[in-house]
């Protein structure tokens, strides 16, 4: 993934966030699978990490693994729905 992309989703452009998230679906869509029961949880799950993603990209200082940093907000925004859910 580009610094470019990432520098238009920090600018709220909507293009290149789409470009993200069709970039990233599959990989993180299967992991949201591995924790969430329903298909149906686990694309509400990643939609709501992507947005997490959108919302604190300018927190990413291009160090380390983007697609880590997005798997990261990703889980820990699975276990969260988890934990509510008990």
């Amino acid at each position: 993934m580009t610094e470019q992309l990432i520098d238009a989703c920090r600018n709220n452009d909507r293009k290149a966030q789409k470009r993200l998230y069709e970039h990233y679906f599959g990989r993180m869509y299967a992991i949201c699978l591995r924790y969430m029961k329903r298909e149906e949880e686990a694309l509400e799950v990643l939609n709501t990490g992507f947005y997490k993603v959108f919302k604190n990209i300018a927190q990413f200082k291009n160090q380390g693994s983007f697609e880590g940093w997005v798997k990261r907000i990703v889980i820990n925004t699975a276990l969260d729905a988890i934990k509510e859910h008990k």
